[in-house]
């Protein structure tokens, strides 16, 4: 046995991890006590990503030793690797009250709150590190990003945490601008751990944290990554010359697939004038499909990166491109992270998500007049291009799809039942709107209205659950019987609902756009109020471009008393219905966005070369 130890010994000293679990293994098998030998296993299953061994391995070393405390560290972590958070916390929770000094547990137990989305938690275990005249930059990091939930218990809420995140914000700012080099290295890496992504969900204007944030991202992967030189214009001419003189336009997205994103930007991809411009593009997701097939062959070049920041950033640079379009800045941190850089003289975002970047890096925000309020300027950090029509020329995607219908009764809703389709994800239902269901339903006695509960959020969906509950128990109403809650469908449940519902009701405040398309083009009687800034008012330019007005009301009261009239009658909603599809080519219309995106990228790089 002693030579059993010997040898695992130095095989754990040598980093040969396989050979360590073999020796371990045969030594538990003579002696299934031995503490030392369960931890030292759960640390070679974790070195070799096998979570759920090193989880089993530490479990059985504190079972066996309640106080043989270096395992339980250890099996916190192989729990936050299995996504068992609750567990995780409860561990870290209890070493912390024997060893309350120690920084990288309490670090950890930080960001497994955040992930629950327990965001005061977090900050109270956070509050011994910012009571230090320097806290660890990880710390204040996570005490400035964390303060963007994707789901809100009120609307004092929102406004306690937005006036947060400004504040820490600026402060975390002024650190990372005055930082050393081993903190802009350690700011860059962050960046992976938590940005402020579901910050604009507030239903607030965000601009001014989004370019605190930019400037942090940006300061970082400047130093950390190199600052590119963007050459003359001269130099450019040269080799546009050597390609017919065309202007290298480059696409970023990890989209280029069947995906929401790319149902809407593929009709840019169809015209681009390739006389005018070499269509490189950049596809950093993992999917690859008949879509992407079908995108190689509208453009000169196809560069695949999946998820790999180092290769498609040296693709980028080594090419040199003239003009980087990205399209759904924000959602991507891989896609934020090559945004937040100066990679081409002109760098443009769009509405992949509806929201300006605040990055110092990118000079322009391609929208459209229906979708914007006014002054729509003041929210963005880029400068506006307004394209003609929705920007966009949306395509018919069921069209392609031969799937089955489900019945209503595959989703708990009985035939008499008014069903008020909520479709959109949950982070997109603002707590000032929360009242609108029970005030329909003290109408509609028979609505049902069915909302989608996203695993991504299975943190706080109960949060939202909670806060329709609480309205409709306000009117004395039992939510049990209006309110529906769904798992993420698969394409045939996503089709069906739409197929049977009676009245789709817009997310007020942060509308649908692709949902919206989809479910026009299935054959849906929609509804909408436009809201605030573009993000709220997709479905309103959406209906009026196909001049269904009568389905845009200016008021939220309109919107309800709206929503009450197409649930008391279904003649109404029949009718409308019809319409709506008689109406429905209208949205197919091209509006002249060919010619009118051409000539924004060709005057955009020329208004950069007359400049250099």
């Amino acid at each position: 046995m002693d030579d059993l130890f010997r040898q695992a010994e130095a095989a754990l000293g040598g980093g040969d991890y396989l050979q360590a679990v073999e020796l371990l293994s045969r030594i538990l098998q003579a002696d299934p006590n031995h503490v030392i030998s369960w931890h030292n296993l759960g640390g070679s299953y974790m070195v070799l990503n096998r979570y759920q061994e090193a989880a089993a391995s530490y479990h059985r070393a504190v079972t066996l030793d309640p106080m043989h405390t270096p395992s339980w560290p250890p099996l916190a972590r192989a729990l936050t690797s299995l996504n068992q958070l609750p567990a995780a916390e409860t561990i870290l929770m209890q070493w912390l009250d024997l060893h309350p000094d120690s920084d990288e547990e309490r670090l950890l137990l930080a960001r497994i709150k955040l992930a629950q989305f327990k965001i005061f938690e977090a900050f109270d275990a956070l509050e011994p590190f910012m009571a230090r005249v320097t806290p660890p930059l990880e710390a204040q990091w996570l005490y400035t990003m964390g303060c963007a939930p994707p789901l809100y218990e009120s609307e004092a809420q929102i406004d306690t945490l937005l006036a947060m995140i400004e504040t820490r914000l600026a402060a975390l700012r002024t650190r990372v601008l005055a930082a050393g080099p081993d903190e802009l290295r350690e700011a860059a890496l962050l960046m992976e751990l938590a940005t402020p992504l579901f910050l604009p969900y507030n239903g607030r204007d965000v601009k001014k944290a989004h370019m605190l944030a930019g400037d942090i991202y940006h300061h970082a992967l400047n130093f950390t990554l190199g600052h590119d030189d963007m050459g003359t214009a001269a130099l450019r001419a040269a080799r546009h010359a050597a390609d017919d003189g065309r202007i290298r336009l480059a696409i970023v997205s990890e989209t280029f697939h069947y995906h929401s994103n790319m149902k809407l930007r593929r009709s840019w991809l169809r015209r681009i004038d390739r006389t005018r411009f070499r269509l490189c593009l950049y596809h950093t997701g993992t999917t690859i499909d008949a879509y992407t097939a079908d995108i190689k062959l509208m453009c000169d070049e196809f560069h695949h990166y999946p998820k790999d920041f180092a290769g498609v950033l040296a693709q980028l640079r080594a090419d040199r491109n003239d003009i980087i379009q990205y399209t759904n800045i924000g959602l991507s941190m891989l896609t934020l992270k090559l945004a937040s850089m100066r990679l081409a003289p002109v760098q443009v975002n769009t509405w992949g998500h509806p929201i300006t970047s605040g990055l110092p890096t990118m000079d322009y925000f391609i929208t459209n007049a229906p979708m914007e309020p006014p002054h729509a300027q003041n929210y963005y950090s880029e400068k506006l291009v307004v394209m003609p029509g929705l920007s966009l020329v949306p395509e018919n995607i069921f069209a392609e799809q031969n799937l089955p219908d489900l019945p209503r009764a595959a989703f708990g809703i009985g035939n008499s039942d008014v069903f008020y389709l909520c479709l959109q994800s949950l982070q997109k239902y603002q707590p000032r709107f929360d009242y609108i269901y029970a005030e329909i339903a003290k109408d509609v006695p028979t609505a049902k209205f069915v909302f989608i509960e996203p695993e991504e959020t299975r943190f706080v969906n109960g949060v939202f659950r909670e806060r329709l509950e609480r309205s409709f128990r306000a009117q004395s109403m039992d939510p049990d019987l209006h309110l529906v809650f769904l798992p993420t469908q698969d394409q045939v449940g996503y089709r069906s609902l739409h197929m049977q519902a009676d009245v789709t009701l817009d997310s007020l405040g942060w509308s649908g756009a692709n949902t919206t398309f989809e479910a026009l083009e299935l054959g849906g009687l929609l509804l909408t109020t436009p809201i605030d800034f573009m993000r709220g008012r997709h479905t309103a330019a959406i209906l009026q471009t196909m001049e269904m007005d009568e389905l845009v009301v200016p008021t939220v009261a309109d919107y309800i008393a709206k929503a009450i009239e197409f649930g008391k009658n279904p003649d109404l909603r029949a009718a409308l219905r019809r319409k709506t599809q008689e109406h429905l080519p209208l949205l197919y219309r091209d509006p002249g966005l060919g010619p009118a995106l051409n000539d924004f990228y060709a005057q955009a790089y020329a208004d950069w070369a007359a400049k250099h």
